[in-house]
């Protein structure tokens, strides 16, 4: 009889560590996923950012700043 409860026990914690490493490898995938949509979303951001640069070098306002136009929202 005791040696069927040690089984059973056995069972029942294999099958919890097995339930809890399936549940941490589901954790780390979406840490990836979500580490990737970040530097996707960062990259985008650059892209966007050169190509507002080249907007504004072809309309020849380079040498308006940020802070000029902070201060044109202010007067």
């Amino acid at each position: 009889m005791s040696q069927f409860n040690d089984d059973q026990n056995k069972m029942i914690i294999d099958s919890i560590d097995e339930s809890y490493r399936k549940v941490l490898d589901e954790h780390h995938q979406h840490k990836l996923k979500l580490v990737n949509a970040i530097y996707e979303i960062k990259k985008h951001t650059q892209l966007i950012e050169h190509q507002l640069e080249m907007l504004l070098i072809s309309m020849g306002l380079t040498d308006v700043t940020k802070e000029d136009t902070d201060a044109d929202k202010k007067a």
